[in-house]
């Protein structure tokens, strides 16, 4: 069912934010039909979606905009949308076991992408790393995963000066494309969040079919956490240089996208002054 909600003026957004609406638009546009082009956001809450923007945003942008929740998606609730933004996803069980109907909604969701939709993978929440456990789960069939790593920048970093004073880096590193058309610098969570070692961007580890199209600087990199303290260490893991931050894939007649950030920096409130801040301070460098 569509969101309908007021008309606003579109807000000048160069963070991560802007980039996951132009990521699930061009998704949507890629294989809309005759009518307004439609993204469904699939998660367990809603209520965030107009208060921090989310949708008023895109219907803004020509978009109609609906929601699932996890027990509610299914071949026939997926039809009547061009692209699918998956906000967060339900938590693993000890085993790596996902719920059945978490189960059955991502062979759902397989199905609609390989017959022509498109899927932003978003897929944050969940503490002790459940929840990126269950999103592996989903992505494997698509030859990628999300590592136990954050995305930072020690030499690009940036520290809030109110609200709740997060660190953030920066990138400049994109590739042209759709996707990243108008974008020149993207902000991004720097820090894991929590002694859980939750993490704010997960790096994800790319098979061939996938083309990333935003990166790290060459001086970012891709840290572990220790365990049981979820102090971030310094020393670079997986990515040493230019971590993937934003990739596309097609799939069959579809296409797929990832963005593995945590949705307090996107749809639970990147609209939020504590979030947002880092906009009107208008970035580490003053640009």
């Amino acid at each position: 069912m569509p969101i309908h909600s007021r008309s606003i003026r579109p807000k000048r957004l160069l963070g991560l934010l802007g980039g996951l609406m132009i990521v699930a638009s061009c998704l949507a546009l890629a294989s809309a039909a005759a009518a307004a082009p439609s993204v469904a956001f699939v998660s367990r809450e809603f209520h965030y979606l107009d208060e921090y923007d989310a949708a008023p945003d895109l219907i803004d942008a020509g978009l109609e905009v609906g929601v699932l929740s996890w027990k509610t998606v299914t071949p026939e609730s997926l039809k009547p949308f061009n692209a699918v933004v998956l906000t967060d996803v339900p938590s693993a069980n000890e085993r790596g076991e996902v719920p059945p109907h978490v189960a059955a909604a991502f062979e759902a969701l397989h199905e609609y992408c390989s017959a022509g939709g498109g899927v932003l993978s978003c897929m944050g929440s969940g503490g002790w790393d459940k929840g990126r456990v269950s999103a592996n789960v989903f992505l494997k069939r698509w030859d990628a995963q999300l590592l136990d790593e954050q995305v930072t920048d020690p030499e690009h970093l940036h520290r809030q000066t109110r609200f709740i004073r997060w660190d953030y880096s920066w990138t400049t590193n994109l590739t042209a494309s759709p996707v990243t058309e108008g974008l020149t610098t993207i902000y991004y969570p720097a820090r894991s969040w929590r002694a859980d070692g939750q993490k704010t961007l997960y790096v994800p580890k790319l098979g061939d079919p996938w083309t990333t199209l935003v990166s790290g600087e060459a001086s970012a990199r891709s840290v572990r956490t220790t365990p049981n303290t979820g102090v971030q260490e310094t020393e670079a893991a997986a990515y040493p240089t230019e971590p993937p931050i934003v990739a596309t894939r097609s799939v069959e007649n579809g296409r797929a996208a990832i963005l593995a950030l945590w949705p307090n920096w996107t749809f639970w409130g990147a609209r939020n002054r504590s979030m947002e801040s880092i906009v009107w301070e208008a970035g580490a460098n003053g640009t």
